[in-house]
């Protein structure tokens, strides 16, 4: 039996790993560029210091928008599988059909759904089935297109997150706690209650998050992207 050809799926998401690497090679030079800090000041509520680093710039709306046409190329992969699929089952009906990702199990046996699922064979039909493509069923799924989703009709949400904490010096290290805040409309920060002694140093090291996804919750951009790319791999390697 000949295997459909996913030659064009292969091409989208090599493009869209490619385009993960450029982007966190982009991502290293702004903070490199814009990270401020730290600031140290003695604790007013006990023990300890509070450590202050800012970035002084907002995070580049440019790195928005390519994290969002990344999250676009890895979701219409899957749709262009669903054609390829479609097409090597014999079906000249593909303009119209889109892999099924719904909001909960149900939305599976919806009429629509099921049409683009008849296009397939029923074996390949069954897999996608079975991997529950919905919100519960198979989280990261819904999660790549729920932010597709959003990112047609609001702009991704993408925050300073402090990530890579490094801590040199000689001394006895009690606890650090840390927290995201806003400094101002135009800067994010981090604060960390250090609780060590005076020779201990911290350095923290920033990141990009997208905030409040849904059924994920807030992630870390790169990994996010990457593992996006990675679940959307895997789905295509089952057709091969």
């Amino acid at each position: 039996m000949t295997k459909p050809d996913l030659s064009d799926v292969d091409a989208k998401l090599d493009w869209a790993v490619s385009q993960i690497e450029v982007l966190q090679t982009k991502l290293r030079a702004f903070f490199q560029e814009h990270a401020r800090g730290p600031w140290e000041e003695p604790d007013p509520q006990g023990r300890g210091r509070v450590v202050l680093t800012t970035i002084d710039q907002p995070i580049s709306k440019h790195i928005q928008v390519e994290a969002g046409v990344i999250i676009h190329v890895v979701r219409s992969s899957l749709d262009l599988l669903m054609v390829s699929l479609a097409e090597h089952n014999g079906s000249k009906a593909t303009n119209y059909i889109h892999f099924p990702i719904v909001h909960e199990a149900d939305g599976l046996t919806d009429k629509r759904v099921r049409k683009w699922l008849g296009e397939l064979c029923p074996a390949n039909a069954d897999i996608i089935t079975a991997l529950k493509p919905y919100k519960g069923g198979n989280d990261h799924l819904y999660a790549l297109h729920w932010l597709n989703l959003k990112d047609k009709h609001r702009k991704l949400i993408a925050v300073a997150t402090g990530h890579g904490l490094e801590f040199t010096g000689n001394g006895h290290l009690r606890s650090y706690r840390e927290y995201s805040v806003p400094v101002s409309p135009q800067h994010s920060g981090v604060v960390g209650i250090l609780d060590a002694d005076p020779g201990i140093n911290l350095k923290v090291a920033f990141d990009v998050a997208l905030n409040e996804i849904e059924a994920i919750g807030t992630r870390p951009l790169i990994a996010t992207l990457n593992e996006f790319a990675r679940t959307t791999q895997s789905v295509v390697d089952l057709f091969r």
